[in-house]
């Protein structure tokens, strides 16, 4: 369970350190630095006090996703890729608190808007390639079912719902915890769960306290034709561990105590269809309907070390047949980009240390309707 410590702790808490706890002043300090690592990692800082909440970018692409339907797939395709499960957000400004020594500073997050989905259209794009295992897992009050699955050569995209009576109590989750880098295991409990890597954001439209419908945007390697749930369960709540000292032995005796397990989800073998569109230095970027891949290594005049850094990569844009464009990411970039408002119309975003970015959309994209592609300023065509 890899820094797990570091996202087991809700933002809500962490902002009340300054009130009266019932815990130890060595669990209080513990809390605190995570908070900081924590807040390190979701923000991605631009100065002592102002950072900017960006796409989620790891070193390594890493496993798979799923999609879920408890109804029809226009239901489906509406609430994971539509505005049922999601709504606009303007671009804004929160306070954070870091705790007494640090203080505040200012994050700023990007907009983010989303699109009606055209069920028929949905259906022709992406319907063949759906599947539905209804894979369900019981642990500790909590149910996790898998409903479907969809993935493309880059990226999968999942759909499951976590279920228990009096409320679930699994998953920190928010409005702003959707914007930053989606939800994290509760340190109230007592097991810890992953599909692949990559997103968790959970429809807070359509999720009740005792159903929620969560969605995992992940990438993965083109020769995947299954992902794992891997599930951890412990003897207490989390938080009785994270209590404990790395070195005490009863911390030990606890974790020697858990119980893994794991559960394949197959993919289906129709796997959604990927068109090339090249840039004029022999770039390419391979773009399906759930997702696009670009290699920065060629065209952009950078080195591979600069490739590999997602500063490097602040525009891209669809440009369709009709003259409208999706702009699917921009932000402001040392004199070389400007916008008035920084913009994130990603669900997820990952990036290798070969300088390929794969960027998982956050509406469906008919690849027949592309006239070209940008990339900061570099233009891609049809192959």
């Amino acid at each position: 369970m890899k820094n797990q410590e570091l996202y087991d702790i809700s933002i809500e808490e962490f902002d009340k350190m300054n009130e009266k706890h019932v815990f130890s002043e060595k669990y209080k300090k513990n809390k605190q630095k995570m908070l900081k690592d924590y807040r390190k990692s979701v923000w991605s800082s631009t100065g002592a006090k102002t950072a900017k909440v960006a796409v989620a970018c790891a070193a390594v692409l890493i496993a798979s996703p799923v999609v879920a339907n408890a109804a029809s797939n226009g239901e489906l395709f509406s609430r994971i890729w539509g505005k049922a499960g999601h709504k606009d957000v303007a671009a804004h400004e929160e306070t954070i608190y870091l705790g007494e020594d640090e203080g505040t500073f200012t994050a700023s997050y990007p907009e983010r808007t989303y699109e009606d989905v055209n069920p028929q259209k949905a259906e022709s794009l992406i319907g063949d390639s759906m599947s539905y295992p209804n894979i369900t897992k019981e642990i500790d009050g909590t149910t996790i079912t898998i409903l479907s699955v969809v993935r493309d050569n880059n990226s999968a995209v999942i759909e499951y719902t976590l279920e228990k009576a009096g409320g679930v109590d699994a998953l920190n989750y928010s409005q702003l915890d959707n914007e930053a880098k989606g939800a994290w295991i509760s340190e109230e409990s007592t097991f810890n769960f992953s599909i692949g890597s990559g997103s968790t954001i959970v429809d807070l439209e359509n999720s009740t306290d005792e159903k929620l419908y969560c969605y995992e945007y992940i990438t993965l390697d083109d020769d995947q034709n299954y992902v794992e749930m891997k599930i951890e369960e412990y003897p207490c709540k989390l938080k009785e561990i994270y209590a404990l000292d790395y070195e005490d032995p009863k911390r030990e005796e606890l974790e020697n105590q858990v119980v893994s397990s794991s559960t394949k989800i197959p993919f289906s073998s129709n796997v959604v269809a990927e068109t090339t569109f090249v840039n004029p230095a022999g770039g390419k970027i391979k773009v399906s309907p759930l997702s696009l891949k670009v290699d920065m290594s060629k065209g952009f005049g950078l080195s591979e070390v600069q490739a590999a850094d997602p500063v490097n990569c602040y525009y891209v844009a669809i440009n369709y047949k009709d003259g409208t464009n999706y702009v699917v990411m921009e932000s402001n970039a040392d004199g070389r980009h400007s916008c008035d408002v920084e913009k994130d119309n990603t669900a997820y975003s990952c990036g290798t240390l070969t300088g390929e970015y794969v960027m998982l959309f956050n509406r469906l994209v008919d690849t027949d309707q592309i006239s070209s592609i940008t990339v900061n300023d570099v233009e891609y065509t049809l192959e």
